[in-house]
């Protein structure tokens, strides 16, 4: 982490091993979605608007394997979520989850879940100990 200091505020994070939280907005993550993080679906992560109505990186899922990850009949941010929901809700009903959001980074199969707050802590922790060895 310590590199992240020197390199200014256009640097990218070259994270050797990615951080995931378990939880999602301060909501737990659906079973579905922790377990994919860890599947071989994570290992081709793409864009999508489908979701959120602006483009952001996610696991595949039925919705974007049917249709296609990128729509321009997409509603905008943030009308697609809410466009979305009753069509989710209704498959979640029966046990599908193809049509829940699947958010992800690229390298999400070598991240080790960590709670929230435990995720900040040690995020927080590290960079003081930084700041504190360069004062």
């Amino acid at each position: 982490m310590e590199h992240l200091f020197d390199a200014g505020p256009d640097c990218r994070i070259p994270w050797r091993r990615p951080l995931v939280s378990d939880t999602d907005s301060g909501r737990e993550r659906p079973a579905a979605h922790r377990a994919a993080l860890h599947s071989e679906a994570a290992e081709r992560t793409a864009f999508t608007n489908l979701f959120s109505g602006g483009l952001a990186r996610g696991l595949p899922t039925r919705l974007t394997d049917e249709i296609g990850a990128v729509r321009a009949e997409a509603p905008p941010y943030p009308l697609a979520t809410a466009a979305l929901v009753p069509i989710a809700r209704a498959a979640a009903g029966r046990g599908e989850t193809g049509f829940l959001p699947m958010w992800s980074g690229q390298a999400a199969k070598l991240a080790n879940p960590l709670p929230a707050r435990e995720l900040t802590d040690r995020l927080a922790r590290d960079a003081l100990e930084l700041l504190n060895r360069r004062a």
